[in-house]
């Protein structure tokens, strides 16, 4: 059986108990921002607290094996987007659910589209089973 690949979840943080959920169900979620107390108890973040964030989740999309950025209708994004970068910059997969055109990233080469979540999820389950 093959390691588990790392994964690293760019979305907004309000689908932190998504991630929970994947990670609870032997995932593994590299990603510490799902748990971050600031995106947990809603208080605003100073900004060496965002300096710090930043930092260390960008460090962690890139040592990550596979990115999943995940957008829903109407999600604007930010943060996912520089995670994304820094994880393509580092020569990793990206697999991308969004309703979004973003040719630049569809066509990547490292870029892989999914209709929806559940079959990005399928497809790592699948070949880290093998």
């Amino acid at each position: 059986m093959k390691r588990k690949p790392k994964i690293y979840p760019a979305s907004k943080a309000r689908f932190h108990p998504t991630w929970a959920a994947l990670k609870a169900a032997g995932l593994c979620i590299s990603a510490t921002w799902p748990w971050w107390d600031r995106n947990i108890s809603a208080s605003e973040p100073t900004n060496a607290d965002w300096r710090q964030h930043s930092e260390r989740c960008l460090k962690e999309a890139a040592q990550a094996d596979i990115l999943i950025l995940y957008v829903e209708p109407g999600d604007r994004n930010f943060g996912s987007l520089l995670e994304t970068g820094a994880a393509l910059g580092a020569n990793k997969t990206v697999y991308l659910v969004a309703p979004e055109p973003w040719p630049f990233l569809r066509n990547h080469p490292n870029v892989r589209q999914f209709p929806t979540l559940e079959a990005a999820v399928a497809t790592i389950t699948a070949a880290s089973s093998l």
